[in-house]
Order: C-alpha cells, then structure tokens, then sequence
C-alpha cells in the first residue's frame, strides 16, 4: 500500500482558484499527471496568483463514476486567465486535504490509497468501487446511463456478496455490548 499521510482537516471562509478542469473516471485517472503539464505551461498567464501552493482538486464526483479534476492557484479575485482555464469558487466549509509531496506521477496511486488506508486504520471493510462491472454498459443501465437498471443491479448485488458475507462474519464473531 502507498504511504499515506494523515489528512490536514481544514475550516475553510472559501476560496477562489483559477486553473485547468477536466473530467476523468476511474480508467483514465492516470492521465491527470499530463493535467499538470498542461497547466504548468500557460501557468504565468494567470494574473492575481496567490503564491505559496498549487492545489490539485477533486470536484463533481458522479454516480457514473466520473469526477472533475482540477489543478490550480488561489487567487484573490478572478482576473486574468489564459484560455480554456477556468474559475472555481470553494465554499465555506470542512475540507480534508492531503499533501503531495512526491512525483506528480505518483498521484494515481495515492488517490487509490485514501479509501483502502482509512478502512485499514477505523478496522472497516471496504467495497472498493460500487458501481464496477457495470460502469458503460448500456445493457445494464437506465436510459439515463447513470442509474442501474434491474440487470445492472442483479450484477452489483452479486459482485458485492462477497465482500458483504465477509463483514457480516466479520461482526458476528464480535462480542455483544
């Protein structure tokens, strides 16, 4: 497993990025490294850079298993942007961060780790990805290929039992409090 360090909870007034979003699913979430490339080389058309950090987002995780991904600066107020780069406005919140302090080529990796690492450390199981072997395949979605349809849930129901009759053993053996 990839050494993951524990994340930075932050409280977060809210902050203004500008930067480069594109949107990724699980198989191609091993391009978002080329994502940095992109944004480094028009990086100094950016005006208004608060300095100090570079901020690799995860934002609009979807049901269908895709999320946008971006990589940006905060800046104080949107100002001047090269093309294709966009504003992203985080609200107020919570928010756990994770540094990355190794290659940018590394990063798949560690995203994969986050889920595996917290359910390792709380003694949790856990189903890795919901909707795997079913994500793109018209024949078990709705029309709206985002909801599985009675098929598509036949299927996650299935590859889902063992990892379910696995946790209820799991408990069963437990003590009663």
């Amino acid at each position: 497993m990839t050494d993951l360090p524990d994340p930075e909870i932050v409280d977060s007034d809210g902050q203004t990025f500008v930067g480069l979003a594109e949107t990724f699913d699980m198989t191609r979430r091993g391009e978002i490294p080329a994502l940095y490339d992109r944004f480094a080389a028009a990086r100094d058309g950016i005006g208004g850079e608060v300095k100090g950090a570079l901020y690799g987002l995860s934002l609009d995780a979807r049901p269908d298993g895709t999320f946008r991904y971006a990589v940006a600066v905060e800046v104080p107020v949107p100002g001047l942007r090269p093309d294709g780069f966009c504003v992203i406005e985080a609200t107020a919140g919570t928010y756990a961060v994770f540094r990355q302090r190794t290659p940018i080529t590394d990063l798949p990796a560690r995203f994969d780790a986050i889920y595996p690492a917290l359910a390792e450390r709380y003694g949790l199981t856990l189903y890795p990805f919901f909707l795997d072997g079913i994500i793109g395949d018209r024949a078990q979605h709705l029309d709206d290929m985002i909801h599985p349809n009675r098929q598509g849930v036949e299927t996650i129901a299935a590859r889902m039992a063992p990892t379910v009759e696995a946790f209820l053993d799991r408990i069963r053996q437990q003590p009663v409090r």
